[in-house]
């Protein structure tokens, strides 16, 4: 499997508008999308090909990869302990 990028990152928040306004303002990211229903915002990252995704839910944070194979791109998701790690070495 060949991993071609990281597509999406999604945090559990307490409170997603109070979130979202230090996201905005203290990193600067831009706001891509919103809904109020499901209490989430989704900033672009880049050239806003990858997302930070903040939610007001339980649970455990959840990456999402583009991975290549077959000469198709997948997404796939990473058991949640890779996912640890991952966050890990991101943060690092």
């Amino acid at each position: 499997m060949d991993f071609k990028k990281i597509d999406s990152v999604t945090f559990p928040v307490k409170d997603y508008a109070k979130s979202a306004t230090w996201y905005a303002e203290t990193l600067g990211l831009p706001e891509i999308w919103r809904m109020d229903e499901q209490k989430g915002v989704g900033f672009g990252v880049g050239d806003n090909s990858a997302t930070i995704n903040l939610m007001q839910e339980p649970g455990a944070p959840r990456l999402i990869i583009q991975v290549e194979r077959d000469h198709s791109f997948t997404r796939v998701k990473l058991a949640p302990q890779l996912l640890r790690n991952v966050i890990r070495i991101f943060a690092a």
